[in-house]
């Protein structure tokens, strides 16, 4: 098991645009900073969310979309390089207004309605993910 340590370099807070796709903007904020190896964490509430989960057996990914609005109970991820861009991977957790709730891995189309986030960039040797041919994953 290869392990890195890495000092917190930089931390960045804001809010993302209303109606701006989360993983995209989470994306743009990584590349625009520079931000090759972090970490990220959002709350807020969406418009409409699509949610994946990884069918192992299949090595492939089930959507769900969630049309609606949603409170973002949790969203937590990383940033590393994929194809030495940065690359986020994010799962969420998110509630409706009974108090149900609905997640998994963050995918595109998950639209803002409010959302306050908060990126710690790391400073050392950059994360990098590679195909893994056991999972069918791009794993670091």
């Amino acid at each position: 098991m290869k392990e890195n340590v890495y000092a917190e370099e930089k931390i960045y807070m804001g809010r993302l645009p209303q109606g701006s796709d989360i993983l995209v903007s989470l994306g743009e904020i990584a590349k625009k900073n520079g931000i090759k190896t972090g970490q990220i964490q959002m709350i807020g509430a969406v418009q409409c969310a699509v949610v994946g989960y990884y069918d192992q057996d299949n090595m492939a990914y089930k959507t769900l979309k969630l049309e609606g609005h949603y409170e973002v109970l949790c969203l937590t991820g990383n940033i590393s390089l994929k194809d030495e861009e940065p690359f986020i991977h994010a799962h969420v957790v998110l509630g409706d207004d009974k108090g149900i709730c609905y997640g998994g891995h963050l995918m595109e189309g998950t639209r803002v309605f409010a959302g306050e986030y908060i990126v710690r960039a790391f400073a050392g040797e950059e994360m990098k993910r590679v195909f893994d041919e056991k999972t069918g994953l791009y794993l670091w």
